[in-house]
């Protein structure tokens, strides 16, 4: 199904004297009957589901009729509708991978949502645990082609990165497939402030199945993701530079 119900839980007070243990009673209303197409969300089993903001359900993953999804949808209560959103990058690198029979959580007061583990396609049981919140930290993801003709013959492959103009204390990650790994941070040495960072060892193992390698730039203040950390200027850089060295 793909249909919304609330429960109402009362315990009316006794008027005996003395007052003798209430009686729990749940009334169930429904909120949305669900529907087809792409204002909602398709009928699932084994889905997360937390409030992660007021007035806002969140409900991820779970498997369809096309098997294990990673969508991540919204019901607003106010307005009594659905909202997709979209992932945080075209690789999927910054969203964990389609899965089912996970568990979720809120915490309304910092508007996060917490996933934990479930089953992944191909039914393989993870224990990765993923951390979402509704207003993003402010960032800036980098797709990097990187499209030598022949990739087995490259040898001692070095990826330096010069990023001028920063707008703050930006620190640089890179993906190695499995998790951002720390690629380098702002030089406050120079009169111009600037990322420069290269690879210790061969950087063709960040190449990713699409065939490009992805930067990460955060605010040092957000890069453990510290979504209370008050606010913070967007992401920028004036000049981007990416060269790739091998024999």
């Amino acid at each position: 199904m793909n249909d919304v119900w609330k429960a109402t839980i009362t315990c009316p007070p006794s008027a005996a004297i003395p007052p003798a243990a209430c009686t729990t009673t749940t009334s169930w209303t429904q909120l949305s009957i669900g529907g087809v197409g792409a204002g909602f969300p398709t009928p699932r089993a084994g889905a997360g589901g937390a409030i992660w903001t007021q007035g806002r359900l969140a409900i991820h993953g779970g498997t369809d009729a096309n098997g294990v999804q990673n969508d991540l949808w919204e019901w607003d209560f106010g307005s009594s509708t659905w909202r997709q959103d979209a992932l945080d990058s075209t690789a999927s690198v910054m969203a964990p991978s389609a899965r089912t029979g996970f568990a979720m959580m809120g915490d309304q007061s910092q508007q996060r949502i917490f996933a934990f583990g479930g089953a992944v396609a191909g039914g393989a049981v993870t224990d990765q645990a993923w951390l979402a919140g509704h207003e993003a930290a402010a960032k800036l993801v980098v797709k990097l082609p990187f499209s030598l003709p022949a990739l087995d013959q490259a040898k001692n492959v070095v990826l330096r990165l010069d990023a001028l103009g920063i707008s703050g204390e930006e620190q640089a990650f890179i993906w190695d497939g499995t998790s951002w790994r720390f690629f380098g941070a702002w030089d406050f040495t120079s009169s111009v402030p600037h990322v420069r960072a290269s690879t210790s060892g061969s950087a063709t193992g960040l190449l990713q199945p699409d065939g490009n390698i992805y930067l990460l730039f955060i605010q040092a203040s957000r890069a453990q993701f510290n979504f209370g950390a008050g606010f913070q200027s967007p992401v920028s850089i004036d000049r981007l530079k990416v060269t790739v060295d091998f024999k």
